[in-house]
């Protein structure tokens, strides 16, 4: 049954927990298993994944808008290239996600999390953080662009249009595509959480 969840399925890396066959005309099998996820003749392992991300794309075409198309992006340490998986079904998208957080995205913030504590910086995008706080640099006619550092007490996050917004609300901000940009929905689960809890450094999410 597509979309369905398929037990006691053998598969060749471990039985299945969720399998089903996305496209319209061209359509292939996508498995999940406890290990990893099988797509297009590729099995990735969630230990592999060092980056990912997804979101909906609302393209147009001669002013019409043709619907919401589903984008899930994962990049591994063995290969140079994204895999990308695309469906216009919103019940396959989720479930696929849900999966992902399951067994890819809390070893993934983990990690993260540990590097800001030991002092590391990360960039998302155009967005740099520190265990802190948020760098933000403002560009300016003939001069080097001018940085500014807020910390997390000082940090608004929102969404729109696919889109998070990180920074001040009625100042300067980073735009980030979901879809698009590495780790992004980790980021937002992050700050959000230790904004949450009151928290000044993101590494107290550890404890």
């Amino acid at each position: 049954m597509t979309g369905a969840l398929v037990e006691f399925t053998h598969h060749d890396h471990q039985d299945s927990v969720y399998t089903t066959r996305i496209g319209l005309i061209f359509r292939k099998t996508l498995t999940i298993t406890a290990e990893g996820l099988q797509w297009k003749n590729r099995f990735i392992h969630f230990n592999d994944i060092a980056a990912i991300g997804w979101g909906g794309l609302y393209p147009i075409y001669s002013f019409i808008p043709t619907g919401t198309i589903y984008c899930i992006l994962l990049q591994d340490d063995r290969d140079r290239f994204p895999t990308q998986i695309v469906t216009r079904r919103k019940s396959v998208y989720k479930k696929i996600v849900e999966q992902l957080w399951e067994h890819a995205c809390s070893r993934l913030m983990i990690s993260l999390l540990v590097g800001l504590q030991h002092g590391k910086r990360y960039r998302f995008s155009s967005a740099v953080i520190d265990d802190r706080g948020l760098y933000i640099s403002r560009p300016r006619l003939l001069r080097p662009s001018e940085m500014f550092y807020f910390t997390w007490d000082r940090v608004d996050l929102w969404s729109n249009n696919g889109q998070l917004f990180i920074g001040q609300r009625n100042g300067l901000f980073h735009q980030l595509p979901y879809a698009s940009c590495d780790n992004i929905h980790l980021l937002e689960a992050m700050v959000s959480s230790a904004i949450e809890h009151g928290y000044d450094q993101l590494s107290q999410l550890l404890k």
